[in-house]
């Protein structure tokens, strides 16, 4: 059972700077202002994450659908399962299973390799093509709404900001 003053991480509010100060009377090496500001970015994050997933999904894809649609078009040249599961951090045995779907729905096909038997290019297909035609568009214009509320400005020093608590993570 949690203590009372443990914060509920499956809220999607964004706690108070009081209830995050209230931490650090019980632990120790804790600073509420990183807190709250892991908390809030976590939060919003998902919230926005979870918006342009709605999106895609009215398209009939899921994210790892899509991302590896993008991927196989940013690539620009036939890619093989591992490389495409390198690419998008996930398991050859993860993709196996998605490349099927896609197999299946006509978005992308596979070619055997000539120079090993055991494993095969994946392709883009004209299908795969237009259904990124169709759903780029409206993800691009959900991306522009979400961001409305900060001025070009703020945007960049925004992305500064995120670039910068990205390099300072350690492995």
């Amino acid at each position: 059972m949690p203590r009372e003053w443990e914060p509920d991480v499956r809220s999607r509010d964004i706690p108070t700077a009081d209830a995050i100060r209230a931490l650090g009377a019980h632990l120790a090496e804790f600073d509420p202002s990183a807190v709250e500001a892991y908390l809030t970015l976590a939060i919003v994050a998902g919230e926005m994450q979870a918006r342009l997933e709605s999106v895609v999904s009215e398209h009939g894809l899921s994210r790892a659908r899509f991302v590896s649609l993008i991927l196989l078009r940013k690539a620009g040249t036939p890619l093989t399962p591992a490389e495409l599961a390198q690419r998008s951090s996930t398991t050859t045995a993860s993709i196996a299973s998605l490349l099927e779907g896609l197999v299946t729905a006509g978005l992308i096909r596979r070619e055997p390799r000539q120079d090993d038997r055991r494993s095969h290019y994946i392709h883009l297909t004209d299908e795969g093509n237009a259904k990124l035609d169709a759903v780029l568009p409206v993800v691009y214009a959900t991306m522009a709404k979400m961001m409305a509320p900060l001025e070009d400005g703020a945007r960049q020093d925004f992305v500064r900001v995120l670039i910068g608590l990205r390099d300072g993570q350690q492995p």
